[in-house]
Protein backbone atom coordinates (compact mmCIF):
# COMPACT_ATOMS: atom_id res chain seq x y z
CA UNK A 1 0.00 0.00 0.00
CA UNK A 2 2.82 2.05 0.64
CA UNK A 3 4.26 1.69 -3.00
CA UNK A 4 0.56 2.79 -4.15
CA UNK A 5 0.86 5.95 -1.96
CA UNK A 6 4.39 7.08 -3.19
CA UNK A 7 3.12 6.68 -6.92
CA UNK A 8 -0.18 7.98 -7.02
CA UNK A 9 0.97 10.97 -4.78
CA UNK A 10 3.78 11.67 -6.96
CA UNK A 11 1.95 11.38 -10.18
CA UNK A 12 -1.82 11.82 -9.71
CA UNK A 13 -4.20 8.92 -9.61
CA UNK A 14 -4.97 8.90 -13.44
CA UNK A 15 -1.42 9.18 -14.67
CA UNK A 16 -0.31 6.22 -11.73
CA UNK A 17 -0.08 3.02 -13.67
CA UNK A 18 -0.53 -0.38 -11.92
CA UNK A 19 3.00 -1.70 -13.02
CA UNK A 20 5.04 1.45 -11.87
CA UNK A 21 3.14 0.29 -8.32
CA UNK A 22 3.93 -3.12 -8.22
CA UNK A 23 7.46 -2.37 -9.32
CA UNK A 24 7.71 -0.33 -6.42
CA UNK A 25 6.03 -2.73 -3.79
CA UNK A 26 8.43 -5.12 -5.34
CA UNK A 27 5.74 -7.63 -6.50
CA UNK A 28 4.28 -8.47 -9.69
CA UNK A 29 1.23 -6.86 -11.51
CA UNK A 30 -0.81 -10.20 -11.43
CA UNK A 31 -0.57 -10.05 -7.88
CA UNK A 32 -2.03 -6.97 -7.58
CA UNK A 33 -5.21 -8.22 -8.96
CA UNK A 34 -5.23 -11.24 -6.41
CA UNK A 35 -5.90 -8.61 -3.83
CA UNK A 36 -7.52 -5.50 -5.52
CA UNK A 37 -10.13 -5.55 -8.37
CA UNK A 38 -8.32 -2.34 -10.38
CA UNK A 39 -6.59 1.31 -9.64
CA UNK A 40 -9.63 3.08 -7.78
CA UNK A 41 -9.82 -0.15 -5.56
CA UNK A 42 -6.41 0.24 -4.67
CA UNK A 43 -7.15 3.80 -4.12
CA UNK A 44 -9.58 3.46 -1.43
CA UNK A 45 -8.77 1.00 0.02
CA UNK A 46 -5.08 2.42 1.27
CA UNK A 47 -7.26 5.66 1.92
CA UNK A 48 -9.39 3.73 4.20
CA UNK A 49 -6.07 1.83 6.08
CA UNK A 50 -4.38 5.30 6.36
CA UNK A 51 -7.55 7.43 7.80
CA UNK A 52 -8.23 4.28 10.11
CA UNK A 53 -4.45 4.65 11.09
CA UNK A 54 -5.33 8.36 11.76
CA UNK A 55 -8.30 7.66 13.66
CA UNK A 56 -6.05 5.67 15.90
CA UNK A 57 -4.14 7.89 16.47
CA UNK A 58 -6.24 10.76 17.06
CA UNK A 59 -7.97 8.89 19.65
CA UNK A 60 -4.60 8.39 21.60
CA UNK A 61 -3.76 11.80 21.82
CA UNK A 62 -7.33 12.60 23.04
CA UNK A 63 -7.25 10.30 25.45
CA UNK A 64 -6.96 12.30 29.15
CA UNK A 65 -8.82 15.24 28.07
CA UNK A 66 -11.38 16.65 29.10
CA UNK A 67 -14.13 19.20 28.29
CA UNK A 68 -15.80 19.62 24.91
CA UNK A 69 -13.87 22.82 23.74
CA UNK A 70 -10.56 21.16 25.36
CA UNK A 71 -10.95 18.29 23.22
CA UNK A 72 -12.13 20.29 19.91
CA UNK A 73 -8.62 22.19 20.45
CA UNK A 74 -6.54 19.12 20.87
CA UNK A 75 -8.23 17.64 17.82
CA UNK A 76 -8.29 20.45 15.65
CA UNK A 77 -4.52 20.62 16.63
CA UNK A 78 -4.15 16.74 15.40
CA UNK A 79 -6.14 16.96 12.75
CA UNK A 80 -4.04 19.63 11.04
CA UNK A 81 -0.83 18.34 12.13
CA UNK A 82 -1.64 14.83 10.54
CA UNK A 83 -1.66 16.34 7.18
CA UNK A 84 1.32 18.35 7.62
CA UNK A 85 3.36 15.12 8.71
CA UNK A 86 1.48 13.20 6.23
CA UNK A 87 1.52 15.18 2.98
CA UNK A 88 1.11 12.31 0.11
CA UNK A 89 -1.63 10.64 2.24
CA UNK A 90 -2.80 14.34 2.40
CA UNK A 91 -2.59 14.98 -1.40
CA UNK A 92 -4.39 11.32 -2.28
CA UNK A 93 -6.94 12.01 0.34
CA UNK A 94 -7.63 15.67 -0.13
CA UNK A 95 -7.33 15.33 -3.85
CA UNK A 96 -7.69 12.31 -5.42
CA UNK A 97 -10.46 11.08 -3.26
CA UNK A 98 -12.35 14.53 -2.66
CA UNK A 99 -12.57 14.37 -6.46
CA UNK A 100 -14.15 11.16 -7.17
CA UNK A 101 -18.30 11.05 -6.24
CA UNK A 102 -17.73 6.91 -5.82
CA UNK A 103 -15.60 7.63 -2.63
CA UNK A 104 -18.53 9.12 -0.76
CA UNK A 105 -20.04 5.60 -0.68
CA UNK A 106 -17.01 4.08 0.32
CA UNK A 107 -15.98 2.47 3.60
CA UNK A 108 -13.10 5.01 3.14
CA UNK A 109 -15.77 8.17 3.83
CA UNK A 110 -17.21 6.08 6.64
CA UNK A 111 -13.91 6.86 8.75
CA UNK A 112 -14.06 10.78 7.86
CA UNK A 113 -17.98 10.54 8.84
CA UNK A 114 -17.08 9.18 12.17
CA UNK A 115 -14.85 11.89 12.70
CA UNK A 116 -17.71 14.21 11.61
CA UNK A 117 -19.76 13.18 14.08
CA UNK A 118 -17.46 12.90 16.80
CA UNK A 119 -17.18 16.52 16.47
CA UNK A 120 -20.92 17.19 15.89
CA UNK A 121 -21.14 15.33 19.32
CA UNK A 122 -18.50 17.06 21.18
CA UNK A 123 -20.61 20.85 19.76
CA UNK A 124 -23.90 19.22 21.27
CA UNK A 125 -22.20 18.36 24.46
CA UNK A 126 -20.98 22.17 24.56
CA UNK A 127 -24.57 23.44 24.14
CA UNK A 128 -25.90 21.32 26.43
CA UNK A 129 -23.49 22.63 29.40
CA UNK A 130 -23.41 25.65 28.47
CA UNK A 131 -19.72 25.82 26.97
CA UNK A 132 -21.21 26.87 23.67
CA UNK A 133 -23.51 29.08 21.93
CA UNK A 134 -26.50 26.47 21.98
CA UNK A 135 -28.28 28.23 18.54
CA UNK A 136 -25.28 27.06 17.01
CA UNK A 137 -25.80 25.41 13.60
CA UNK A 138 -23.30 22.14 14.33
CA UNK A 139 -23.35 20.80 10.47
CA UNK A 140 -22.40 24.13 9.39
CA UNK A 141 -19.97 24.71 11.69
CA UNK A 142 -18.16 21.55 11.43
CA UNK A 143 -17.91 22.41 7.70
CA UNK A 144 -16.48 25.88 8.27
CA UNK A 145 -13.62 24.15 10.78
CA UNK A 146 -12.64 20.97 8.74
CA UNK A 147 -12.76 23.20 5.42
CA UNK A 148 -10.65 26.12 6.57
CA UNK A 149 -8.12 23.32 8.01
CA UNK A 150 -8.24 21.56 4.76
CA UNK A 151 -7.57 24.23 2.75
CA UNK A 152 -4.88 25.44 4.86
CA UNK A 153 -3.09 22.23 4.64
CA UNK A 154 -3.66 22.16 0.53
CA UNK A 155 -2.08 25.80 0.29
CA UNK A 156 1.21 24.71 2.17
CA UNK A 157 1.42 21.36 0.15
CA UNK A 158 0.36 23.31 -3.40
CA UNK A 159 1.04 26.70 -2.86
CA UNK A 160 4.19 27.04 -1.25
CA UNK A 161 2.62 28.20 2.09
CA UNK A 162 5.52 28.05 4.60
CA UNK A 163 3.53 26.11 7.23
CA UNK A 164 3.57 26.11 10.78
CA UNK A 165 1.02 23.90 12.27
CA UNK A 166 1.32 25.90 15.48
CA UNK A 167 0.69 29.32 14.34
CA UNK A 168 -1.96 28.20 11.62
CA UNK A 169 -4.14 25.92 14.43
CA UNK A 170 -3.80 29.20 16.67
CA UNK A 171 -5.49 31.30 14.07
CA UNK A 172 -8.16 28.72 13.00
CA UNK A 173 -9.12 27.78 16.89
CA UNK A 174 -9.35 31.68 17.67
CA UNK A 175 -12.17 31.99 14.78
CA UNK A 176 -14.26 28.83 16.49
CA UNK A 177 -13.68 30.01 19.74
CA UNK A 178 -15.19 33.10 18.54
CA UNK A 179 -17.77 31.68 16.67
CA UNK A 180 -18.86 29.38 19.16
CA UNK A 181 -19.24 31.87 22.37
CA UNK A 182 -22.37 31.78 24.08
CA UNK A 183 -24.07 34.78 24.31
CA UNK A 184 -23.36 34.82 28.25
CA UNK A 185 -19.73 35.43 27.55
CA UNK A 186 -20.42 38.88 25.73
CA UNK A 187 -19.13 39.66 22.55
CA UNK A 188 -20.53 39.44 18.84
CA UNK A 189 -22.31 36.49 19.99
CA UNK A 190 -24.43 38.18 22.76
CA UNK A 191 -26.67 39.87 20.53
CA UNK A 192 -29.03 42.33 22.78
CA UNK A 193 -32.13 40.59 23.83
CA UNK A 194 -34.38 42.77 21.96
CA UNK A 195 -32.90 41.41 18.65
CA UNK A 196 -33.00 37.61 19.95
CA UNK A 197 -36.33 38.24 20.89
CA UNK A 198 -37.26 39.65 17.35
CA UNK A 199 -35.83 37.17 15.85
CA UNK A 200 -37.37 34.28 18.39
CA UNK A 201 -40.93 36.12 17.14
CA UNK A 202 -39.99 35.75 13.43
CA UNK A 203 -39.79 31.85 14.03
CA UNK A 204 -42.81 31.26 15.93
CA UNK A 205 -45.23 33.79 14.07
CA UNK A 206 -43.59 31.92 11.15
CA UNK A 207 -44.64 28.33 12.24
CA UNK A 208 -47.76 28.84 14.44
CA UNK A 209 -49.13 32.44 12.55
CA UNK A 210 -50.09 35.11 14.43
CA UNK A 211 -53.17 33.61 17.03
CA UNK A 212 -50.95 30.63 17.04
CA UNK A 213 -48.25 31.85 18.52
CA UNK A 214 -48.01 32.96 22.53
CA UNK A 215 -45.66 35.13 24.49
CA UNK A 216 -44.28 31.99 26.52
CA UNK A 217 -43.52 30.00 22.98
CA UNK A 218 -41.35 33.51 21.52
CA UNK A 219 -39.88 33.91 25.13
CA UNK A 220 -38.87 30.35 25.17
CA UNK A 221 -37.55 29.83 22.23
CA UNK A 222 -35.60 33.02 23.12
CA UNK A 223 -34.50 31.67 25.90
CA UNK A 224 -35.84 34.08 28.44
CA UNK A 225 -38.65 34.33 30.98
CA UNK A 226 -42.09 35.64 29.53
CA UNK A 227 -41.33 38.98 32.00
CA UNK A 228 -38.45 39.94 29.77
CA UNK A 229 -40.41 40.12 26.67
CA UNK A 230 -42.67 42.71 28.15
CA UNK A 231 -39.65 44.84 28.88
CA UNK A 232 -39.38 45.24 25.29
CA UNK A 233 -42.66 45.04 23.93
CA UNK A 234 -46.09 45.87 24.72
CA UNK A 235 -48.03 43.17 23.69
CA UNK A 236 -48.27 40.24 20.94
CA UNK A 237 -49.31 42.94 18.19
CA UNK A 238 -46.34 45.22 19.25
CA UNK A 239 -43.58 42.20 19.32
CA UNK A 240 -45.68 41.23 15.50
CA UNK A 241 -45.04 44.77 14.11
CA UNK A 242 -41.36 45.33 15.42
CA UNK A 243 -40.69 42.15 13.62
CA UNK A 244 -41.44 44.24 10.18
CA UNK A 245 -40.52 47.11 11.45
CA UNK A 246 -36.80 45.95 11.86
CA UNK A 247 -37.06 44.50 8.40
CA UNK A 248 -37.95 47.31 6.46
CA UNK A 249 -35.42 49.41 8.84
CA UNK A 250 -32.88 47.23 7.70
CA UNK A 251 -33.71 47.00 3.72
CA UNK A 252 -33.87 50.42 3.62
CA UNK A 253 -30.06 50.41 5.28
CA UNK A 254 -28.94 48.41 2.67
CA UNK A 255 -30.61 49.97 -0.22
CA UNK A 256 -28.86 53.20 1.21
CA UNK A 257 -25.48 51.32 1.10
CA UNK A 258 -25.92 49.11 -2.25
CA UNK A 259 -24.03 51.55 -4.20
CA UNK A 260 -21.64 52.69 -1.51
CA UNK A 261 -21.00 50.46 1.35
CA UNK A 262 -18.97 51.79 3.99
CA UNK A 263 -18.94 49.87 6.76
CA UNK A 264 -16.27 46.63 6.51
CA UNK A 265 -18.75 44.56 8.29
CA UNK A 266 -21.62 44.97 5.38
CA UNK A 267 -18.72 44.58 3.08
CA UNK A 268 -17.87 41.24 4.41
CA UNK A 269 -21.30 39.93 4.58
CA UNK A 270 -21.89 41.18 1.03
CA UNK A 271 -19.30 39.78 -0.42
CA UNK A 272 -20.09 35.99 1.20
CA UNK A 273 -23.44 36.09 0.05
CA UNK A 274 -21.98 37.50 -3.37
CA UNK A 275 -20.04 34.42 -3.53
CA UNK A 276 -22.36 31.87 -2.61
CA UNK A 277 -24.75 33.57 -5.00
CA UNK A 278 -22.21 32.92 -8.06
CA UNK A 279 -21.75 29.92 -7.60
CA UNK A 280 -25.33 28.65 -6.71
CA UNK A 281 -26.69 30.26 -10.29
CA UNK A 282 -24.27 27.67 -12.16
CA UNK A 283 -24.92 24.35 -10.69
CA UNK A 284 -22.93 22.97 -13.77
CA UNK A 285 -19.89 24.81 -13.13
CA UNK A 286 -20.42 24.36 -9.08
CA UNK A 287 -19.95 20.64 -9.25
CA UNK A 288 -17.17 21.06 -12.25
CA UNK A 289 -15.18 23.18 -9.57
CA UNK A 290 -15.94 20.76 -6.49
CA UNK A 291 -14.74 17.75 -8.28
CA UNK A 292 -12.25 18.81 -10.74
CA UNK A 293 -10.87 22.64 -10.51
CA UNK A 294 -10.40 22.63 -6.60
CA UNK A 295 -8.63 19.26 -6.55
CA UNK A 296 -6.29 20.20 -9.50
CA UNK A 297 -2.79 20.36 -8.53
CA UNK A 298 -2.03 23.43 -10.86
CA UNK A 299 -4.79 24.97 -9.23
CA UNK A 300 -3.35 26.04 -6.21
CA UNK A 301 0.23 27.38 -7.75
CA UNK A 302 -2.82 29.89 -9.89
CA UNK A 303 -3.81 30.92 -6.65
CA UNK A 304 -0.62 33.91 -6.59
CA UNK A 305 -1.66 34.54 -10.18
CA UNK A 306 -4.02 36.91 -11.99
CA UNK A 307 -7.80 37.00 -11.07
CA UNK A 308 -7.54 34.60 -8.39
CA UNK A 309 -5.06 36.30 -6.42
CA UNK A 310 -7.69 39.33 -6.85
CA UNK A 311 -10.57 37.91 -5.83
CA UNK A 312 -7.75 36.23 -2.75
CA UNK A 313 -7.05 40.11 -1.99
CA UNK A 314 -10.29 41.84 -2.26
CA UNK A 315 -11.00 39.37 1.11
CA UNK A 316 -7.95 40.37 2.67
CA UNK A 317 -9.20 43.89 1.72
CA UNK A 318 -12.22 44.07 3.81
CA UNK A 319 -10.28 42.12 6.81
CA UNK A 320 -7.45 44.84 6.88
CA UNK A 321 -9.92 47.86 6.68
CA UNK A 322 -11.91 46.49 9.39
CA UNK A 323 -9.42 46.00 11.53
CA UNK A 324 -7.91 49.47 10.69
CA UNK A 325 -11.21 50.94 11.84
CA UNK A 326 -11.70 48.92 14.85
CA UNK A 327 -14.85 46.61 14.23
CA UNK A 328 -12.88 43.10 13.02
CA UNK A 329 -9.80 41.66 16.08
CA UNK A 330 -6.56 43.03 14.97
CA UNK A 331 -4.98 39.32 15.95
CA UNK A 332 -6.77 37.88 13.29
CA UNK A 333 -4.75 36.51 10.18
CA UNK A 334 -6.56 37.40 7.27
CA UNK A 335 -4.90 34.39 5.25
CA UNK A 336 -6.37 31.76 8.10
CA UNK A 337 -9.73 33.50 7.76
CA UNK A 338 -9.71 33.46 3.83
CA UNK A 339 -9.29 29.42 3.91
CA UNK A 340 -12.37 29.70 6.25
CA UNK A 341 -14.24 31.09 3.79
CA UNK A 342 -12.78 29.56 0.76
CA UNK A 343 -12.69 25.89 2.48
CA UNK A 344 -15.37 26.04 4.56
CA UNK A 345 -17.62 27.28 2.51
CA UNK A 346 -16.79 24.76 -0.74
CA UNK A 347 -17.35 21.75 2.45
CA UNK A 348 -20.67 23.22 2.63
CA UNK A 349 -21.57 23.00 -1.27
CA UNK A 350 -20.07 19.51 -1.45
CA UNK A 351 -22.33 18.67 1.25
CA UNK A 352 -25.56 20.17 -0.18
CA UNK A 353 -24.74 18.69 -3.69
CA UNK A 354 -22.15 15.69 -3.88
CA UNK A 355 -22.34 13.58 -0.43
CA UNK A 356 -26.16 14.14 -0.52
CA UNK A 357 -27.15 15.04 -3.71
CA UNK A 358 -30.88 15.30 -2.70
CA UNK A 359 -30.32 17.60 0.03
CA UNK A 360 -33.46 19.43 0.49
CA UNK A 361 -32.50 21.86 3.13
CA UNK A 362 -33.24 25.43 3.08
CA UNK A 363 -29.98 26.97 1.31
CA UNK A 364 -30.86 30.45 1.55
CA UNK A 365 -31.61 29.68 5.50
CA UNK A 366 -27.48 27.95 5.38
CA UNK A 367 -25.92 31.01 3.71
CA UNK A 368 -27.51 33.45 5.84
CA UNK A 369 -26.10 30.95 8.95
CA UNK A 370 -23.08 31.10 7.42
CA UNK A 371 -22.73 34.65 6.96
CA UNK A 372 -23.61 35.32 10.49
CA UNK A 373 -20.58 32.84 11.90
CA UNK A 374 -17.82 34.27 9.68
CA UNK A 375 -19.15 37.97 10.62
CA UNK A 376 -19.34 36.61 14.27
CA UNK A 377 -15.57 34.70 14.04
CA UNK A 378 -13.74 38.60 13.64
CA UNK A 379 -16.22 41.14 15.22
CA UNK A 380 -14.58 42.81 18.33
Amino acid sequence: MQAAIDVIADQGFHEARLDEVAARAGVSTPAIYKHFKNKEDILFATTRVKLLQFEAENEQALLGIEGPLNIIRKLIWTYLDMWRRNPKEALIILMECRSNKRFYQTEAYQVVKNLNRRFVGLIEEGQRTGVFDPQLHTPILRDLTFGALDHMALRALLADDVPSTDRDFEDIFSLFVQMTRPPSQGGPAGRDKRAMLLDAALQVFGRKGYRGATIAEIAQSAGVSDGIVYEYFTNKEDLLLSVANRKIHNDVSTLQEMFHITDPRRKLRRFIRYHCSLYLADRNYLILFLLLIQTHRRFYTRMREGSIQAYNQFIQDIVVEGQERGVFRPDINPGAFRSMIMGGINHIFLRWFIVHEDDSSDKLEEIDIVTDLLTRAISV
